[in-house]
């Protein structure tokens, strides 16, 4: 028998935050850094340097053609089932209370209004890292009826193996992928083939990046806000 979706999403919650909690390795990542953001994170691969990302705009609305922004622009998304190439939307996790990995009220309100964004989005997948990242994405994936899974990052090398299992596996779909202020950057100049992306500062939660590409290293990439 076929458990609801709600249920499902509750049930896979639930037995990663007791298996991070078991995991003596991040208890002493956790214990070792002030931010529950040390945890996964790998020295990022070695690229070549390129030039920073401006913030293009802030984010209205995604639907199934563009991502609308402020002032009528908008970011224009292959369509859904182009195998040439594949949408990847990458984002910090929501806040946190304090140096805990629980999601603050301005958390929980901000992974509400990221499930409203990608609900229209035609997301595919959910790729989370975390504590911080599950409850972040449980709101879109629901929203979006998506699949949920999860990856973690512990060495330079898992970064390019994650990300082209992502375009080798959903070619045309959509994925997001929610993870700590370490890892998106890096996931991100992986995605552009160089160093694209600014450090996510400790305060910063609002960046949305929009990767379109069909090989890693290629992806054309977009720094928005939402």
């Amino acid at each position: 028998m076929k458990l609801p979706f709600q249920i499902q999403t509750l049930l896979f919650a639930i037995a990663l935050i007791f298996s991070c909690k078991n995991d003596p390795a991040e208890s002493n990542a956790t214990a070792a850094a002030p931010s529950a953001d040390s945890t996964s994170a790998a020295p990022a691969t070695q690229l070549a340097p390129g030039a920073r990302l401006p913030v293009s705009g802030k984010v209205t609305a995604i639907n199934s053609q563009f991502v609308g922004l402020e002032g009528g622009e908008k970011v224009n998304l292959p369509a859904a089932g182009n195998d040439s190439a594949t949408t990847i939307f990458l984002v910090r996790h929501a806040e946190i209370v304090g140096e805990k990995t629980s999601l603050s009220p301005a958390g929980q309100a901000r992974s509400g209004y990221l499930a409203n964004l990608m609900q229209g989005a035609g997301i595919f997948i959910i790729y989370v890292s975390d504590n911080a990242s599950v409850q972040t994405g449980l709101a879109s994936a629901k929203a979006c009826q998506s699949e949920f899974s999860t990856f973690s990052i512990s060495k330079p090398e898992d970064e390019q193996t994650f990300l082209k299992t992502a375009l080798k596996n959903y070619p045309g779909k959509r994925v997001l992928v929610v993870s700590t202020a370490e890892v998106i950057p890096n996931l991100v100049n992986q995605l552009a083939g160089k160093t694209v992306a600014e450090p996510i500062t400790a305060g910063e939660f609002d960046n949305l990046f929009v990767a379109i590409g069909k090989e890693l290293g290629s992806a054309e990439v977009k720094r928005l806000k939402y």
